[in-house]
């Protein structure tokens, strides 16, 4: 499959109702994990954009049931919590320095 066909392919995934499921999912367990550091949109979107960008991987987690895709939903919405947890590190750890900064001088204006 040439690059473009792979990636048509990965958005088709990312529109069944079950890979879309398992990206809110993980986007809101992402969300509420990182005490709100992260917006679930933005999760949502990423979750999306890893599935037409990783099409095999996805796909191990679809099987066809009398012509209809299923779609593992619990174990795609873990590999998806994983991917953006991984993700969303460095913008927490980001927040935890900027507070800190914040606080810092908070308490040096007292």
């Amino acid at each position: 499959m040439s690059d473009p066909d792979y990636i048509a392919y990965g958005w088709q995934l990312a529109q069944l109702a079950g890979v879309e499921k398992a990206a809110s999912v993980a986007a809101a367990r992402v969300t509420r994990d990182r005490g709100g550091v992260v917006e679930y949109d933005d999760m949502r979107q990423e979750a999306l954009i890893w599935v037409a960008t990783h099409a095999n991987s996805v796909s191990q987690y679809i099987v066809i049931v009398d012509g209809a895709f299923v779609v593992d939903i619990a174990l795609l919405a873990h590999r998806l919590y994983s991917r953006l947890l991984n993700l969303s590190e460095s913008e927490a750890g980001r927040a935890v320095k900027t507070y800190s900064y914040a606080a810092t001088r908070e308490g040096a204006d007292e």
